[in-house]
């Protein structure tokens, strides 16, 4: 009898833990009323980031709202971030009581494309194109023209191949890069900031070549010359013209 009674009394105490703790998970304190976005990576990615953040995060909130925050399965909103092109990484940290945080990375970009109509699409590094960007918020990246890059992956996959060939800093750097522009025979013409200068350059042999470039550029400035063209289009030469050479 004492058996049966410490059975019976044991089912009523898990019954009404059981309760207790639906009853808790499912309260109104553990109900989602906050989601926010917060940028991870370099703060120059912001311009990205706004984007993603404006597009995705009613939806979200308008989802999430009201769930329990013990509730909430967190894979399938990661999982849709990460199919826009322009998010790199995604983590996703519940915070008790009612706050759901996503960490995004953006894709790093190397390039902006410039279109027919003006408008500006992000290259990323596997040569995918980004969505165009709002004209008030324009990266410091070369600008890219030419109309066959807005429509081959291919051409835009061996321009991102040449332009990671360059050297993260220097005279022929891609951040001393304002301008890069695709000749009909497929050779760049690349414009430089400091010092202000044309590079001709053929795809051919491309690192032999910006290696190339670059000691001519380090002996110019060594000798406190400027250059107006540089032209690396040949296999075993460098013709540079003076700026004060017709």
């Amino acid at each position: 009898m004492k058996v049966l009674f410490k059975g019976i009394l044991f089912f009523f105490v898990a019954a009404g833990v059981g309760v207790g703790a639906y009853s808790l998970f499912t309260s109104s304190y553990f109900k989602v009323t906050s989601v926010s976005f917060e940028l991870m990576g370099a703060a120059e990615n912001d311009y990205l980031f706004q984007p993603i953040q404006t597009q995705h995060l009613p939806e979200i909130l308008g989802s999430l709202s009201q769930q329990s925050l013990w509730f909430v399965e967190m894979s399938q909103w990661i999982d849709q971030l990460k199919k826009d092109q322009r998010v790199k990484d995604v983590q996703a940290i519940k915070r008790f009581p009612n706050t759901v945080l996503f960490r995004l990375e953006p894709r790093r970009p190397v390039g902006l494309i410039l279109d027919e109509k003006g408008f500006l699409y992000p290259v990323g590094a596997d040569g995918g194109l980004l969505p165009r960007l709002d004209l008030g918020r324009v990266p410091d990246l070369p600008l890219i023209r030419g109309t066959q890059f807005m429509e081959s992956v291919e051409l835009r996959k061996k321009l991102v191949e040449h332009l990671q060939i360059l050297p993260s800093e220097g005279l022929f750097s891609l951040s001393n890069i304002s301008e890069l522009h695709r000749k009909s025979n497929g050779e760049y013409e690349i414009h430089l900031m400091d010092p202000i200068a044309y590079v001709n350059i053929a795809p051919q042999d491309f690192e032999y070549k910006v290696s190339m470039v670059i000691r001519v550029l380090e002996y110019l400035k060594r000798h406190n010359l400027k250059s107006r063209v540089i032209d690396a289009r040949f296999s075993k030469k460098v013709v540079v013209r003076l700026r004060n050479q017709p």
